[in-house]
């Protein structure tokens, strides 16, 4: 199992092409002392793994290129023990099963920003 700093701060990765909605999330994260990084597609997303070790990541499901829940699929496989989330404006219960299954949490926009730090505490626990 990774080591979780003795300070509660972790490293996030947030995935949206919406630069509003990426500060958003970035911002209330940031609040609470954590290191976060937004980019704006999977592919840069990917690119920030070599550089960075993220406990936490935050994936829209409508990118550009590659999808949330592809990328989700991926970054499971290759980071057990990351908790990812799946954050979507699509009311697809389809979308939440396929997200459950790979044990990706599912969040619907608009959502109340303590489902974020839900998101965290999962990891932290």
């Amino acid at each position: 199992m990774e080591c979780q700093p003795d300070d509660g701060m972790i490293q996030i990765l947030v995935i949206d092409d919406d630069p509003k909605m990426a500060n958003l999330i970035a911002e209330a994260l940031l609040k609470d002392g954590h290191q976060v990084i937004t980019v704006g597609s999977a592919e840069e997303g990917l690119a920030q793994l070599p550089f960075n070790t993220f406990q936490v990541a935050f994936i829209d499901h409508h990118l550009p290129g590659m999808e949330g829940l592809v990328l989700g699929g991926y970054l499971r496989r290759n980071n057990p023990h990351m908790q990812l989330a799946l954050v979507t404006g699509e009311p697809d219960p389809k979308l939440k099963r396929q997200s459950d299954q790979l044990g990706i949490t599912f969040i619907q926009k608009p959502f109340d920003l303590r489902r974020l730090q839900e998101v965290v505490d999962l990891y932290l626990a």
